[in-house]
């Protein structure tokens, strides 16, 4: 019996131990399937992102090699000037924290209208550093670099001159800086060839913005009083001819002191004699737009306007308001974050 009884509990107690083997063996297996799943899911973490990464960074190389073949292609210039110009946007997306594409795409614009070599690769330079310092987006600040160039002469006016004076039209006016960028460009070939100068449109439309607000109206409004000028001598109206002669000028004799004493200078001498031999403005600016753009910025705002025209001449004294403000902007935190990432995409174009 007593052996008996000796087996039984060792039976007992081997059946036990075998039963929590048993259960052990399967909580081992069911840890390693849980092992595994997370092995795979954190490889999975791991792995997607960078072949995200991978594919970003291919797009990205493809479109801006794609944006600099379309100098080659459409623009018409050489395959070694293309791979040349290819270093240095590489080279300044780097230091402006600016996208290889976005550079290439306004360098391609800027090429489009004309400018090309150191000039246009200084251009771009003045262009990626406005944007960064928030003046607009490239291809608009493009528009008024290249415009400004064409319309007046790189010997008179560079785009970072351009753009620094464009930078003050913002500061003192009061509008959106993009909706003017997109707006300016189209004012300065006749400003140039009436021969107003770009301080004269600057001071004006920002005069008219201290009222306003509206950029756009200031820019169409311009155009509206320069059209006027511009039609003078061979389209003038009737009341143009009256009101003229009721002051003693010719068309001819306007011209002229348009050449003398500028745009506002020649409103305010008009305005003057106008008034005193009581003539209405609206007899010689028949349009609309013309006049309201006229009286905006004479009378109680010619004040204005004198210091705004001082602040365009004084712009580009010393470095440049644009080349300053980047240099406060290169150091904050936010343009270096930028900047870290930008070179990550420098690194996969290159």
């Amino acid at each position: 019996m007593g052996d008996t009884a000796l087996n039984v509990r060792l039976g007992a107690k081997t059946g036990a131990f075998n039963k929590a083997m048993s259960g052990a063996g399967a909580k081992l297996q069911k840890f390693g399937k849980q092992v595994g799943k997370v092995g795979k899911s954190m490889s999975m973490m791991v792995t997607a992102p960078l072949l995200m990464a991978g594919a970003a960074s291919i797009k990205l190389s493809l479109d801006f090699q794609k944006s600099m073949t379309k100098i080659q292609t459409l623009v018409g210039r050489s395959s070694e000037y293309v791979k040349e110009m290819k270093g240095e946007v590489l080279k300044l997306s780097s230091e402006s924290a600016q996208s290889p594409k976005d550079l290439a795409d306004a360098l391609y614009f800027l090429e489009s209208a004309g400018l090309k070599g150191s000039n246009a690769l200084a251009t771009l330079e003045t262009v990626a550093k406005g944007s960064a310092v928030g003046l607009g987006d490239m291809e608009a600040l493009a528009t008024v670099g290249a415009a400004a160039q064409n319309a007046y002469g790189v010997e008179t006016l560079s785009a970072s001159d351009a753009l620094d004076k464009f930078n003050v039209m913002v500061r003192t006016g009061m509008f959106d800086a993009q909706e003017l960028s997109n707006v300016l460009g189209a004012q300065l070939g006749q400003a140039s060839s009436l021969g107003i100068s770009f301080d004269e449109v600057g001071a004006i439309i920002s005069t008219y913005t201290q009222v306003t607000g509206d950029a756009t109206g200031a820019a169409t409004g311009l155009s509206a009083v320069m059209m006027t000028f511009s039609k003078l001598e061979t389209k003038q109206t009737e009341n143009q001819a009256m009101a003229l002669d009721k002051i003693g000028m010719s068309a001819g004799q306007v011209k002229e002191m348009m050449a003398e004493k500028g745009l506002m200078g020649t409103m305010k001498h008009l305005k003057t004699k106008f008034d005193e031999n009581g003539v209405a403005m609206g007899a010689f600016f028949t349009s609309s737009q013309a006049l309201k753009t006229s009286l905006t910025v004479l009378g109680n705002q010619s004040g204005a306007y004198a210091d705004n025209l001082d602040a365009m001449g004084k712009s580009t004294e010393g470095a440049g308001a644009i080349q300053e403000g980047f240099a406060e902007t290169s150091q904050t935190d936010a343009f270096k974050m930028e900047q870290s990432m930008n070179n990550l995409q420098v690194s996969g174009v290159a």
